[in-house]
């Protein structure tokens, strides 16, 4: 290896920031979607897996919409590696716990995962003929929201606590309280696991200087069941499009965001024991988070 230990050149910011008339589009296009979250929610012939199929589809298409006004290009590379071990998975049959596990550097994780659980090379290396409604971990009051007539409005078009319970209530997400203990959440998206994929973003929050990646929650790997497979992504890049240092800034720029997808773990051997104590669940932690590093630098 020779040169800097960074990101890669290839990725990352390509031009200014964006102007206001670009980010006023973003916030149209997610009042537009937090309409149809809304009517989601006020349908009571959907039954539940009807409800989280359309409110997976909403998100995505979404996600899609939103990247494309922003100017965000994604490019997804699946290792070499990942078909062979899924299809001896049978991932494509389902019935063994999936649990994704992105990096997490700004708020434009969200979007670009949404487009990856679509791309046609992650489907073809699953073994999945489309994309599956997944079961996220989400903090509650992640979006923030202005003062407007004496009420707080996100983004979406509501308040974050109707927000949040949408997420809970429409899109089947684990809700964690920021100001609670998480054991009883992990435990509420353990369960959600044996019929949907899961999304842990295991860092807890996002980096704040632009080579750096948290430490992993261990914690989580406790409550992990042993028999799931953990799914590395590393979004290489996306942190030169929004810089979270000064907090609370809108400097977003278009570029390229280029997602890693590293072959998948078996958590039923070393990795997730039966019986696990706070050495192996920081081991776990510790792999899970060189794999992050060597795939995101």
């Amino acid at each position: 290896w020779r040169g800097t230990f960074s990101e890669y050149t290839h990725v990352g910011k390509s031009g200014e920031k964006l102007g206001k008339s670009r980010l006023a589009a973003w916030v149209w296009r997610s009042v537009r979607y937090g309409r149809t979250k809304k009517k989601l929610a006020a349908n009571t012939e959907l039954n539940e897996t009807a409800r989280h199929a359309l409110a997976w589809q909403n998100w995505t298409d979404y996600a899609n919409d939103a990247l494309d006004t922003l100017g965000i290009e994604v490019d997804v590379k699946v290792d070499p590696e990942f078909g062979r071990i899924a299809k001896h998975l049978n991932f494509g049959e389902g019935g063994v716990p999936i649990l994704f596990s992105p990096t997490h550097r700004n708020l434009l994780d969200h979007l670009v995962f949404y487009h990856v659980l679509q791309h046609p090379e992650l489907l073809s290396a699953m073994g999945w003929e489309r994309t599956r409604p997944c079961s996220i971990l989400s903090k509650t009051g992640l979006i923030p929201g202005i003062r407007l007539g004496g009420r707080t409005i996100n983004m979406f078009g509501m308040s974050g606590e109707r927000f949040d319970r949408c997420q809970k209530e429409v899109d089947g997400y684990v809700m964690l309280d920021r100001s609670g203990p998480g054991r009883y959440t992990t435990r509420e998206m353990t369960t959600a696991m044996e019929t949907r994929p899961g999304v842990i973003y295991a860092m807890g929050t996002t980096s704040a200087f632009d080579l750096q990646s948290l430490p992993l929650q261990h914690g989580m790997f406790a409550l992990i069941p042993p028999d799931s497979v953990i799914v590395p992504l590393a979004y290489r890049g996306i942190y030169g499009l929004w810089p979270r240092c000064p907090m609370g800034n809108t400097n977003l720029s278009s570029g390229k965001v280029e997602v890693y997808i590293s072959p998948p773990i078996v958590g039923e051997t070393t990795l997730l024991p039966r019986r696990r104590s706070l050495r192996v669940q920081a081991e776990a932690a510790a792999l899970l988070q060189a794999i992050h590093i060597g795939a995101l630098f």
